[in-house]
């Protein structure tokens, strides 16, 4: 029998910015490894609303914001108002960073020896339980600045999750007369850094994050200083995200098809990488075994009590292959797909028991996997096509969202745009990709990309016809002039793929780093 899905917990979430030297940093906390959600996670100060949320004595004037416009904002029929309360209260709590007006209407200053020390105790008597904030404020005439804070997105936990909330997510700029500090209960450390720093500690394996909030750093990377940040948000008014996303269990795609994605997502990655799990009972094959990351490595093997046939990648970057290796000395599994090619940024260490080739056919049970080599963002990409549910995993050759990067030597923009049109022949009925969400139309999808990549090619041909010619970081910011600089280093490899397809085509020629066209 299914167990009910559990309705998400309505949440709150302030992420508090601040201007340095060294440009906009953020304020992040760490969870303590005993904690029931999200453990050992690096996060913005927030938490589940309580009663006390929704006390009248919110609704006053000097807040700055009444019910009536926090239920628009929101898009919600009442108690709005209740997740800015729970924004500000959440994150006096957490941190000791309380962002309200005194009598007169001034932002509170806590930078004082006595005063300090005063509502530090009080914050302590808050955690124990023996005050409530809506009596604190009271007492103390104290309103939280609701105009403070600016509504920036909305993202619930997956149906699968352990716990699950629904919680929108507050900008404010962080209170620079006060000192914030971590509770050592819930929280065991604290720090001010930069979104890039952030998200480069993520992706080393530093700092553990859950998908929105890396997604939030990643928005917050784009801009220079929190009042670019407070502008923006205030301007687009909340984004909605919904994710089937979960690092915890599989989530079902079919009968015969599960999916768990890896904890590394990021700039490259997206949500992460996807792993799939396709059979049942004893006969079960991975595609994608993902990063040799514990945890995922150990999910996988709860999940699959230890009974997996046989390994699948689709290709050796290190966000594919790395678990292959450990999964195969666990379970004795099988390994198959194509070796490491000689060039490029590749998993040395998968050594497959069986070379695939384009035609190959692979039984899984009651269905079977058919080969199809897709040269293009690597030249041993491989992508499987489960025959009977006209089913495509298609690793990062088509990704849910974006478009993948093509970078040489060993990615070739020739060979990926003639591979999109050989999917094309196929009789498709979905795509499963390595990053995101199931696709449910892959024509539409595949012509999306075959449309993208040419309208691109024909930029660099404009770019390079208005100016002469020019260097490959000269044309850069021209062609891609709609992406943020935080991705041309990426989008650098790209246009150097397009650039030499034209050469292979006779259109365009290299000389002395400059490329002129033929």
């Amino acid at each position: 029998m299914n167990q009910p899905v559990p309705v998400p917990k309505p949440a709150a979430t302030v992420i508090l910015v601040r201007d340095t030297d060294r440009g906009l940093e953020v304020f992040m906390m760490r969870r303590t490894q005993k904690a029931s959600f999200a453990a050992d996670a690096y996060v913005f100060p927030g938490g589940a609303l309580d009663e006390e949320d929704h006390d009248s004595f919110w609704n006053q004037p000097a807040g700055g914001l009444d019910h009536e416009e926090a239920n628009r904002t929101l898009k919600v029929d009442k108690a709005g108002l209740a997740y800015w309360i729970a924004a500000i209260r959440e994150c006096f709590e957490e941190s000791g960073l309380l962002l309200a007006r005194d009598s007169s209407g001034r932002l509170l200053d806590l930078d004082t020896s006595g005063p300090a020390r005063e509502y530090d105790e009080l914050r302590q008597r808050l955690n124990a339980g023996d005050l409530k904030f809506v009596d604190l404020c009271r007492q103390r005439q104290l309103h939280p600045a609701l105009d403070h804070l600016a509504y920036l997105s909305r993202w619930v936990t997956p149906p699968d999750a352990p716990r699950r909330f629904d919680t929108r997510f507050f900008v404010a700029v962080g209170p620079q007369a006060q000192t914030a500090s971590h509770d050592n209960q819930e929280l065991v450390d604290h720090l001010w850094l930069s979104p890039h720093e952030a998200l480069l500690g993520q992706a080393s394996g530093k700092m553990m994050m859950v998908y929105p909030t890396i997604a939030t750093l990643q928005l917050l990377a784009l801009f220079p200083n929190t009042d670019a940040v407070m502008a923006y948000t205030r301007a687009q008014g909340g984004t909605e995200h919904s994710s089937d996303i979960s690092y915890f269990t599989p989530s079902p795609i079919s009968t015969r098809i599960r999916r768990l994605t890896a904890n590394n997502a990021g700039v490259m990655t997206g949500p992460g990488t996807n792993t799939y799990l396709i059979g049942h009972g004893d006969e079960l094959t991975v595609v994608d075994p993902g990063p040799d990351m514990d945890f995922h490595v150990e999910n996988l093997l709860t999940h699959s009590k230890g009974v997996i046939r046989r390994i699948l990648v689709t290709h050796t970057h290190p966000d594919h292959s790395p678990a292959a290796a450990r999964l195969k000395a666990r379970t004795g599994a099988e390994l198959l797909g194509m070796p490491a090619p000689a060039s490029g940024y590749q998993d040395r260490s998968f050594q497959p028991d069986r070379v695939l080739r384009h035609s190959d056919r692979i039984p899984v049970g009651d269905a079977t996997l058919r080969v199809i080599h897709t040269p293009g963002h690597a030249s041993n990409h491989l992508c499987y096509l489960l025959e009977e549910e006209g089913a495509l995993f298609t690793g990062d050759h088509i990704m849910q969202g974006s478009t993948v990067v093509i970078s040489p030597p060993d990615g070739d923009m020739g060979d990926y745009l003639a591979s999109l049109k050989l999917l094309l022949e196929e009789d498709l009925r979905c795509i499963l990709p390595a990053h995101g969400l199931v696709i449910d139309d892959p024509r539409q999808a595949i012509n999306g990309l075959i449309a993208h990549r040419l309208q691109r090619e024909a930029k660099v041909v404009a770019a390079i016809a208005a100016s002469g010619g020019g260097t490959l970081d000269e044309l850069l910011p021209r062609v891609y002039d709609d992406v943020p600089t935080l991705l041309h280093g990426q989008a650098r490899q790209s246009l150097l793929a397009h650039l030499q397809k034209l050469r292979a085509e006779g259109r365009a020629v290299e000389s002395a780093t400059v490329w002129t066209l033929v």
